[in-house]
Order: C-alpha cells, then sequence, then structure tokens
C-alpha cells in the first residue's frame, strides 16, 4: 500500500444531511454537496478548520430536525474487495480553540486558530500521526502530499461514467515558510491547488505519512472578465478572483497545542459504529440509489 492510500483511510467529508426542495426540485443530487475536509487523530476524532464546522450552521434542515444535532454527516469512503462503499457517520460535537498563546514574544502569527476538533460516532478509523520530532522538516523544497475533496463534489460528478468515489490525492512542495523556516513557523505555503471542499486537508510527508500541517485557504489572483449586464445591455469589465496554485496551511505544532487544550474529549456513544466489524455492500455509480443511508428528505418530504 502507498503512502496516499494509506492516508486515504483517515480521511472524511462533511456533507449536509439534508437536500432542500427549494434548492434542488428534482430531489437529492447525483453526490451530496462537500463542505470540507477532516482527518482522524484519535479513536472518533477529527480535525478540520473552523471556517468548515461555521458552514455547517448555514445548512438547510427540516423543522422536525433535532435542535441540538448538526444538520450535517461525515462520509467515510472505504475501499473494500469488490470495489468501495460509503458509510455515513454521525457528527456529535465540534470544539473551537481558544486564543493562541504564543511560544515567545517574536510570535507574529494569528491569534484566532483556523481549526476545530470533531467527534464523530465512529471506532476503528486509523488516526494519522502529527509530525513534531523533525524540527527542520518544513523546509523549502520538502516533498509533500494532500489528499482530501477540493472543489467539493464537482470532480465527483464532472463525468457522471467515470465518477470518483474517493478523496483526491494531490502532490507539491513547500514553496515558502512563515517568517523563515524554523522550529514553530507561523504557516506555510505549497503549491497544490485548493477549492472549496479541500479545507481541512492534511499536509503529510511523503515518506511516512506523518502530518505536518493543514490546509486552511488558498491565494486568488484577479483575473479581468466579463459580464453581461442584462438591464443595461452591455458587457460589464470586471476583476475576477481566480484560484492560483498556492494554499496555505497550518503548521502541525499549532493542532497539537490546540489538542493538547481540549482532550480529553467525552466518551464515544455505545452506538458508535466500528468500521472494523462491518460488512460493507459496494456501491455504484449513482449514490442516490446505492447509499447506504438517505441524503436527506426534501421540503415536502416535512411538510
Amino acid at each position: 500500500m502507498n503512502i496516499f492510500s494509506k492516508v486515504s483511510q483517515s480521511i472524511v467529508a462533511f456533507a449536509p444531511l439534508y437536500v432542500s426542495s427549494e434548492e434542488d426540485s428534482d430531489g437529492p443530487p447525483y453526490f451530496p454537496p462537500i463542505i470540507g475536509t477532516g482527518f482522524a487523530v484519535g479513536e472518533g476524532l477529527f480535525v478540520t478548520n473552523a471556517h468548515v464546522v461555521e458552514e455547517w450552521e448555514k445548512v438547510w434542515v427540516p423543522r422536525d430536525h433535532p435542535k441540538n444535532e448538526y444538520g450535517v454527516t461525515a462520509m467515510y469512503f472505504i475501499r473494500t474487495e469488490k470495489g468501495c462503499a460509503v458509510v455515513d457517520l454521525k457528527v456529535l460535537k465540534a470544539i473551537r480553540p481558544k486564543k493562541y498563546v504564543s511560544y515567545d514574544k517574536d510570535y507574529y502569527g494569528p491569534e484566532d486558530l483556523d481549526l476545530s476538533l470533531v467527534q464523530v460516532a465512529v471506532r476503528g478509523i486509523p488516526p494519522l500521526s502529527l509530525d513534531l520530532q523533525n524540527e527542520t522538516i518544513i523546509e523549502i523544497g520538502t516533498e509533500v502530499g494532500t489528499i482530501g475533496f477540493p472543489l467539493g463534489e464537482e470532480l465527483h460528478t464532472a463525468f457522471k461514467d467515470r465518477a470518483v468515489m474517493m478523496p483526491i490525492a494531490q502532490k507539491g512542495i513547500v514553496s515558502a515558510v512563515s517568517p523563515i523556516p524554523c522550529q514553530f513557523p507561523n504557516g506555510f505555503i505549497i503549491n497544490i491547488m485548493s477549492q472549496g471542499g479541500a479545507s481541512g486537508s492534511p499536509v503529510f510527508c511523503l515518506t511516512d505519512g506523518s502530518v505536518i500541517g493543514i490546509i486552511d485557504s488558498r491565494e486568488f489572483e484577479p483575473v479581468e472578465g466579463l459580464i453581461v449586464d442584462e438591464e443595461k445591455q452591455q458587457n460589464v469589465r470586471l476583476l475576477l478572483p481566480t484560484s492560483t496554485n498556492f494554499s496555505f496551511a497550518i503548521p502541525a505544532h499549532f493542532i497539537q497545542k490546540f489538542l493538547d487544550a481540549s482532550l480529553p474529549s467525552p466518551p464515544l456513544p455505545d452506538y458508535a459504529l466500528d468500521i472494523r466489524n462491518m460488512k460493507f455492500k459496494p456501491m455504484t455509480l449513482d449514490l442516490r440509489k446505492d447509499s447506504p443511508f438517505k441524503w436527506g428528505a426534501t421540503v415536502k418530504d416535512n411538510e
């Protein structure tokens, strides 16, 4: 098993539980809209970005959805002997870090970390280790990998006859370190393009899969474009933000400090699924028909 396949076993996608008929009159979509990525760091514990969790509060839920529960699910894709299966995992809790306490007076990084720790009702998903031993791992030119769901569901549905049912792997290098390569950098840049859905993806060392950071944002470049102003019947020239091939990442030492302040977490409930003891039915390319769970009800279904 190569390092990308190994890391992919620790990845989940966060997606809405429900689809509103006001948003999609034809019923559930071909593939659920992915909000972001998360990776396992402990039994039932996943790290993602805070802005991913903030998006959860904007998803549509029916009136009878429990008010103390999130309207999202954690999707786990697992390879089987006959194909791939997807498992719907219940999201239990999300924790945001407090303001960061710097290592020394010369720290110029963010006070509010874009991190969240998410507890999911699952056992048996292998956690990724954080690389905290090698003080020079985040060096310019270091080869790194990342895996998650860039472009959300778009890459998975672009060609329905070639649908992708696993997280997407990418490879690149560390392009820059802020402020300079050091033991506790503020952040770093990788030359890997990321789009909506990639937030929360781990950045890992290609030798052993240990995590050196987490993707949290991307760089845009203004590109001149034209849009049609139908009212004035003319073209309007605008500068449109276009993603570049650079993404920003939060170093692993921030993640570890956050985990140290957040643990221990509440025990998992008895109904938490154990991936190791489950039998999976391989799915077809149409998740609307072959998913082991419903992507959600429409507005009419809940009236």
